[in-house]
């Protein structure tokens, strides 16, 4: 319970979260627990699998399928595999870390932003909920560290979960998001807004 406390209360202060496991143990509830309060606390996680010296025929293939099998919460997370007693891949682990600071607090024009979310919205149209078509108006990056976007749509409430974690995953791949956990915000559009 304390430990956990402790970790709860380290990842809100971090500017990166660096969640260490040991390639040696299975992934337990802790580790899920964990995983989940790091996901909530929305900033860039490194999955830093320890002990890979001591893991014999295993291959980092192998075990990443295995973590994000347990952990699908972190499939954006990149995994480092590392052994702190030899010393192997620390730096590594720096590396990463600097690097997911730097995706947290990238910026994106809104041009860049608007290309993404139409092109992810003509590949795969959300269906009408409420008796009404979905409409997309446009999207802005509102803030960094976590990357906060906001979309103006006719009815957010006509965009379900699954594919707001569709768009998610599209503006992962098309902006320097691909490692980093992000906030969208659907807000409504009126019509009135529009016009003036």
């Amino acid at each position: 319970f304390f430990s956990q406390a402790r970790s709860t209360k380290s990842m809100r202060r971090a500017d990166v979260i660096i969640l260490m496991m040991d390639c040696l143990e299975q992934t337990s509830k802790l580790d899920r627990k964990l995983a989940e309060e790091a996901v909530q606390e929305v900033k860039p996680i490194v999955l830093a699998v320890n002990k890979w010296d001591l893991s014999g025929e295993v291959t980092t293939d192998d075990f990443s399928k295995y973590i994000y099998d347990r952990l699908p919460m972190l499939r954006f997370a990149p995994q480092i595999f590392l052994s702190v007693k030899n010393g192997e891949n620390c730096f590594a682990l720096v590396d990463t870390a600097l690097e997911l600071y730097h995706q947290a607090n990238t910026r994106v024009t809104t041009g860049q932003l608007n290309r993404a979310v139409e092109a992810a919205f003509s590949k795969h149209r959300p269906k009408a909920r409420y008796g009404k078509p979905p409409r997309f108006f446009y999207a802005t990056q509102v803030d960094v560290n976590p990357p906060t976007i906001v979309v103006f749509v006719n009815d957010h409430r006509v965009f379900r979960d699954d594919w707001r974690e569709y768009l998610k995953g599209q503006l992962r791949q098309e902006l320097p998001f691909a490692e980093i956990p992000m906030k969208i915000v659907f807000r409504d559009r009126s019509r009135v807004e529009l016009e003036e």
